[in-house]
């Protein structure tokens, strides 16, 4: 999951001495493998060609990538315990209103009836 979460298509293009991108004619970046590893050929999701014989990359998406990441380093949770830390069960969860309940309201919630 690592390398997808660094995963870049910078990787994939030719660069001069210095480290600069070099350009075509058309000043598109040029397609170079020469220099990349077998480690960052597995973040290529799709290589193809279009219609007009241009190279197309598309890599694995890093944000979701992370996203598994830190799911799984328990960075993220899908739910949160409401708990009030003591181990004793949920927190109770007290609503404030602007307005007094009226007398009926709080039969209803609180009165047991027989």
């Amino acid at each position: 999951m690592k390398l997808f979460a660094r995963g870049t298509l910078g990787n994939f293009f030719k660069r001069d001495a210095e480290g600069k991108l070099v350009l075509d004619a058309c000043g598109h970046p040029i397609v170079d493998f020469s220099q990349t590893t077998d480690e960052q050929l597995r973040t290529l999701k799709e290589f193809s060609y279009d219609a007009q014989g241009r190279p197309k990359i598309r890599i694995h998406d890093p944000k979701a990538y992370l996203d598994l990441l830190a799911r799984h380093r328990g960075l993220l949770r899908d739910k949160v315990a409401l708990t009030d830390g003591s181990g004793g069960g949920p927190t109770p969860v007290y609503i404030i209103s602007d307005k007094p309940m009226t007398e009926e309201e709080w039969k209803k919630q609180f009165v047991r009836e027989g």
